[in-house]
């Protein structure tokens, strides 16, 4: 998967976007991430002028640790894969239309096969690229 495909796919599907800022008065122990999703290709317009724009589908709950034991690598190993479980889990409904195609009728009235897909994801604060694992500002990484 090059940048420029993440680039290309960001313009078309918007998808999830956790945010711990987006959530005032944070637990104690817990750090929770609100996950959100877009029901589809919205405007700017219609983000600003409509509510539904974007969906709340999970909250995950991350434990908080001191700033001594969050540099740690087992620590940082811990909250990524708690992390990307929680995501997976979420979304493992979704798995089987992402993998097989699914026949619809189009609009012009033919049918064919469609797999769909989730857009990239957009991380807005440095927590969010640490969580998710990926490289800040480009390409994603794998383990």
């Amino acid at each position: 998967m090059s940048p420029d495909w993440a680039w290309k796919q960001a313009t078309l599907i918007p998808t999830g976007a956790p945010s711990s800022r987006s959530l005032p008065g944070a637990i104690k122990p817990l750090s929770p991430l609100p996950v959100y999703v877009s029901p589809g290709v919205l405007t700017g317009t219609a983000c600003r002028a409509h509510g539904n724009g974007v969906l709340p589908v999970a909250f995950l709950v991350i434990p908080k640790t001191s700033k001594k034991h969050r540099k740690k690598p087992a620590s940082q190993k811990f909250v990524c894969q708690m992390y990307h479980a929680s995501l997976a889990r979420i979304f493992e409904p979704l798995k089987q239309h992402m993998t097989t195609p699914d026949i619809v009728r189009c609009p012009d009235g033919h049918f064919c096969r469609v797999i769909y897909d989730l857009g990239p994801y957009i991380a807005d604060y440095p927590e969010q690229v640490w969580l998710a694992g990926i490289v800040q500002n480009w390409c994603p990484r794998s383990d």
